[in-house]
């Protein structure tokens, strides 16, 4: 990655040439980030946020991309290539939580709903920076709304915590059924030895016959 941020310098590169990897691998995570949000099973809500906010950010890539001509300083800056890395990286970390997050084995992984409410904190603040260092900023805000952003992140995670305790409530009761069958079986162990016996000298004499 160096020795091609270095070419920027050259003005006989093709600049293009040179970003066509990185943006190429950004496309494909916005694709992997939308796919793991049609396939969600639980916190659809907060994986369509991070939906919103990567295709919005793939519009205004597209856009300066076929501005290119026109902002060629940009790209032979090699701060800016570095930015598209950070920005490629931090869509590489989204794609991991929503992965996680997505589905209820991998939320259970979180200890408190507030540790997945922080990791989203983290991602948008760091994917927010990316934005401005690539001057997406103001495409991007234009399309997202923060403060309505973190009361749908709230509501998601209250509804998945209450899923997840009703769950574990019938889990429980289907473990008190379990428990109270086999505390019969203990108790009355003769009488179900007799029967099993029963049972099995009808199937041998059955066959015999």
């Amino acid at each position: 990655m160096a020795s091609a941020a270095n070419e920027f310098f050259n003005a006989t590169t093709d600049i293009l040439t040179i970003y066509i990897p990185v943006i190429g691998a950004v496309k494909l995570l916005v694709q992997e980030i939308y796919h793991i949000y049609e396939n969600a099973e639980c916190n659809k809500e907060l994986c369509l946020i991070m939906v919103d906010r990567v295709k919005a950010a793939e519009f205004s890539m597209e856009k300066i991309i076929r501005s290119i001509e026109k902002k060629k300083e940009d790209f032979r800056d090699k701060s800016y290539y570095l930015a598209f890395e950070r920005f490629k990286n931090n869509l590489t970390q989204i794609k991991e939580y929503t992965k996680s997050v997505s589905k209820l084995k991998g939320y259970k992984r979180f200890l408190h709903a507030t540790d997945v409410k922080n990791k989203f904190d983290q991602l948008r603040n760091d994917f927010d920076r990316c934005m401005a260092d690539l001057n997406f900023a103001v495409d991007v805000s234009s399309a997202i709304d923060r403060e309505d952003e973190s009361e749908r992140v709230d509501k998601a995670l209250k509804e998945v915590e209450e899923s997840l305790k009703q769950l574990d409530d019938k889990l429980d009761e289907v473990s008190l059924v379990i428990w109270k069958y086999n505390v019969l079986v203990i108790l009355n162990f003769p009488f179900f030895m007799i029967i099993n016996f029963s049972l099995s000298k009808k199937s041998t004499i059955s066959l015999m016959m």
